[in-house]
């Protein structure tokens, strides 16, 4: 979890921002996402600069345009690590400002030995389609925000048909209906508090999924539909490390009559989340989330 120490502590540093905004392509790679295949360019890229210097993965690399690795430390092995007491997700870790400061000397040093770099005068964009509108295939992209981990931020994809299980069969106040389990699985990820992806469920480690609706005002113009779900996780990562949540979700579809479609969604998630290794006691904690989609206005 020292990636989340990174995050919260050296990478937010006015410091450190000022300098890699101006002379870097930040990037942050997670090499134990269990989603990504062996084969992805992202993942052999990893590969290579592992093969060139050799460090603790979690920490801070530097990477020229053709691949080569210009330098790099490691949170754990380079003599300047963060605190921490205790392990795994949940355990309280705090930044260590020495970190940050060797940080500065390992960017400078770099810089200097690379050469000159035009200054980059850049903003940040929003990711495509992430909380609003309807991609190009029909599917969309809802937005996931929680406060936990120094806050997350998230998506859950759903593709034209799993976007579709949300239409009402039939547009009447009182029409009752339940989604299928495998558009409700696609929810399972916003159970975890926690941004590494290794305490993230898949949708297949979904033990309950349940996602239901019904349509409880309709007008002219619109329909009002209340979305209420349960889901169960469960799964072992890591080899001994087990990991199990739970949670319950109310929400609100609005559904345009003319064109038929949905205009916004909003569900707000409640629950918790427990992980323990081998058979040592479960770590218990709250776990909380909100999921929205808009049809109108900017990707965030």
């Amino acid at each position: 979890m020292y990636a989340n120490v990174l995050r919260a502590g050296t990478l937010n540093d006015p410091r450190v921002v000022r300098l890699v905004v101006a002379n870097f392509v930040p990037t942050h790679f997670n090499n134990n996402d269990p989603t990504r295949d062996k084969d992805d360019p992202g993942h052999q890229l990893w590969k290579s600069i592992k093969a060139q210097k050799e460090l603790q993965v979690q920490g801070v690399w530097v990477v020229a345009p053709d691949g080569r690795v210009l330098g790099g430390m490691s949170a754990e092995v380079d003599g300047q690590p963060s605190d921490r007491v205790g392990n795994g997700p949940g355990a309280p870790f705090r930044p260590n400002p020495r970190f940050a400061d060797a940080v500065l000397v390992l960017l400078g040093r770099t810089l200097r030995e690379f050469g000159p770099v035009a200054p980059r005068d850049v903003k940040p964009q929003p990711l495509a389609f992430r909380g609003a509108g309807v991609r190009p295939d029909g599917g969309v992209r809802l937005v996931v925000y929680s406060r936990a981990d120094n806050g997350l931020v998230f998506s859950v994809p759903l593709t034209q048909g799993e976007w579709s299980a949300f239409t009402p069969p039939q547009l009447a106040a009182g029409q009752r209906w339940s989604l299928p389990e495998a558009v409700a699985r696609q929810f399972a990820p916003v159970l975890s508090p926690y941004a590494d992806t290794r305490f993230r469920p898949r949708p297949a480690e979904a033990t309950r999924a349940e996602l239901h609706a019904v349509v409880e005002a309709v007008d002219a113009a619109q329909a009002q539909i209340r979305l209420s779900g349960r889901w169960e996780v469960d799964w072992v990562h890591d080899g001994t490390e087990h990991s199990t949540g739970a949670a319950t979700a109310e929400g609100l579809l609005v559904y345009d009559i003319g064109p038929a479609r949905p205009v916004k969604l909003l569900l707000v998630f409640d629950g918790t989340y427990a992980y323990t290794t081998g058979s040592g006691p479960a770590r218990r904690q709250a776990s909380a989330a909100v999921v929205r989609w808009r049809l109108d206005g900017p990707a965030e």
